[in-house]
């Protein structure tokens, strides 16, 4: 059986990496910025994110914390370190899951109390 190509599937190409960001509740996180090899990737409000290319490669993935759209201070919980851009008509999801980290007031900043690692002036 030959499969059949469409001028959009060569020119946008018919491979897909796809996948979501979580954070540690579940919970989907918009904005998230990855970066799969030189391309940068963000995130819907869904946390749904893919990348199209013409033929199926693997590719690094880093997950650029500092970078999210909607600001916050997250790290990255687990994801891994490559990605594969797949034929599948449903290709598999990959899965991100960060967390977020500890912000000032979070710290005990508002209260006159130092933070993680902070020593008390007197």
């Amino acid at each position: 059986m030959t499969r059949k190509t469409s001028l959009v599937d060569d020119s946008i190409g018919n491979s897909v990496v796809r996948g979501r960001v979580v954070d540690t509740k579940g919970q989907p996180v918009d904005g998230a910025a990855l970066l799969i090899d030189k391309a940068a990737i963000y995130t819907d409000s869904d946390g749904r994110f893919f990348f199209r290319e013409p033929k199926p490669h693997t590719h690094t993935l880093q997950v650029l914390t500092e970078k999210f759209l909607n600001g916050g201070n997250f790290e990255v919980e687990s994801a891994p370190s490559s990605v594969t851009a797949t034929r599948d008509a449903q290709p598999p999801e990959i899965l991100i899951v960060v967390k977020q980290g500890i912000t000032p007031t979070q710290g005990g900043m508002e209260s006159g109390e130092p933070g993680p690692g902070a020593t008390k002036c007197r």
